[in-house]
């Protein structure tokens, strides 16, 4: 996650500090050097503006005054539990957290953090700076962020109550990026925590680690991940499995469309499945439809999707395939996407099973889904999945073959192009990266995530 707002962390007092002249001035979008907090509140804002400048057009037809109009609704802009009052930046003490004035109160509360911060009635400054002097304390920084992360589902709920007892946005920015804030405090615990840590739960925590890494984690420079189900636990060599399922299924993709239509038996190590490609989409992937059977009583077992990543040739670089791991609808990011959300038990969501960077593949359970999405609105398309979006996976690629409706629900079969954010768990500056997007503009998603 990018700095966010104006740091005032220059700014120490020994006396209760004076907020004259704090007020940060909103910086239009359109100048060079954006500050970041401002396009956040503007974004979260931009439906209201809009809405209110169509009605202003309608009605007076006049530019001039439209133009008031929107800046007034910009400067005046402040969540709505809070009061119309231009939101100022609150310069902050760091102290001790046992000096901090809400200290004493908080201790004899015998509550959580976020119990006690949810009901405590002070003043903003005050909050601030019992929140530095908890993100500056190792013990208690710790104790806290494993609290407000316990349920991701929850990150949404946690931050609106931040941002409405530190007064607003800006101060929430603030405390989230600045020294000895948040970022920090949450940085330090997990250098050390991951150390220990299965890949199964540094996935849970987020979705986002760095190729390098993994192949650290897994002492080996093939990164696995996942459980294989039964019938492929009898095929000793996986990646040489999907590397020859690979080589059959370009060779069918040469033929003509029919080709897509008629699943192809095949055998393997004494295994019979039957493989049906499926229909290429634009990212360099292949996917194929696999299904065992019995070749004695011809009964089919359960059906799987086998997605491949495309090498184009590189497959000897080990440069070129990173590379590709790090495109925005890899098998890679998508495998650690899904994975992810299926250990949030994600009911937008389809099963995964088991990646291998070996072969660049990723195995998930087949889905019978009707394509009812019409839309390739980006927040219409997130609305069908809010679960994912309360995991803080934000979906871009939206359309009709990637969201569709099955058991009931809506579930995003291809998962990439996705933006993973959530404040609280903002990622490890060396050991995790943040996705990119070929989709087209997801800067919107951080105001999402935080409005939810």
């Amino acid at each position: 996650m990018q700095n966010v707002g104006t740091l005032t962390q220059d700014k120490i007092y020994k006396t209760p500090p004076k907020t004259e002249n704090t007020e940060v001035k909103p910086v239009k979008p359109e100048q060079p050097g954006i500050d970041k907090t401002a396009l956040i509140t503007g974004s979260i804002a931009a439906a209201g503006i809009i809405g209110l400048s169509a009605i202003i057009i309608r009605q007076r037809g006049n530019i001039q005054k439209l133009n008031e109009a929107l800046n007034k609704a910009k400067n005046n802009y402040s969540p709505p539990s809070s009061t119309n009052k231009p939101e100022t930046l609150i310069p902050y003490r760091l102290l001790p957290f046992e000096k901090c004035e809400l200290y004493k109160t908080f201790k004899e509360s015998n509550k959580g953090f976020m119990e006690f911060i949810s009901n405590i009635n002070s003043e903003p400054q005050k909050v601030k700076e019992f929140l530095f002097g908890i993100t500056s304390d190792k013990d208690a920084g710790g104790e806290f962020i494993k609290e407000v992360i316990n349920d991701p589902r929850q990150s949404g709920k946690i931050l609106n109550i931040l941002q409405e007892k530190t007064g607003g946005w800006k101060n929430l920015a603030e405390w989230l990026q600045a020294p000895k804030g948040y970022q920090e405090a949450y940085t330090e615990l997990f250098r050390h925590l991951v150390k220990d840590m299965s890949i199964d739960d540094m996935i849970k925590l987020s979705p986002n680690w760095h190729i390098y890494y993994l192949m650290h984690k897994c002492n080996s420079k093939n990164i696995q991940f996942g459980t294989l189900p039964g019938e492929f636990q009898n095929i000793k060599d996986y990646t040489h499995f999907v590397n020859w399922l690979t080589d059959i299924r370009r060779g069918i993709g040469h033929q003509s469309k029919e080709a897509y239509k008629k699943p192809v038996p095949l055998e393997y190590g004494g295994q019979h499945f039957t493989m049906l490609p499926l229909q290429e989409g634009l990212s360099g992937k292949y996917a194929m439809k696999l299904q065992f059977f019995n070749p004695e009583t011809e009964k089919m077992g359960k059906a799987y999707v086998l997605k491949v990543q495309e090498l184009f040739g590189s497959e000897q670089s080990h440069a070129a395939q990173e590379s590709f791991a790090y495109r925005p609808d890899s098998a890679f990011i998508n495998a650690q996407i899904d994975y992810y959300l299926n250990l949030h038990n994600c009911k937008n969501t389809v099963k995964f099973h088991f990646f291998d960077y070996a072969s660049n593949s990723g195995l998930y359970d087949f889905i019978e889904g009707r394509q009812t999405v019409k839309t390739e609105n980006l927040i219409e398309g997130n609305n069908l999945i809010k679960d994912m979006n309360l995991l803080g996976i934000h979906y871009n690629d939206v359309c009709s073959t990637n969201i569709v409706e099955a058991n009931g629900t809506y579930k995003v079969i291809d998962i990439g192009d996705s933006t993973f954010t959530d404040p609280l768990r903002p990622g490890i500056k060396g050991i995790q990266f943040e996705f990119a997007n070929g989709c087209g503009i997801s800067a919107p998603n951080f105001a999402l995530a935080l409005k939810q």
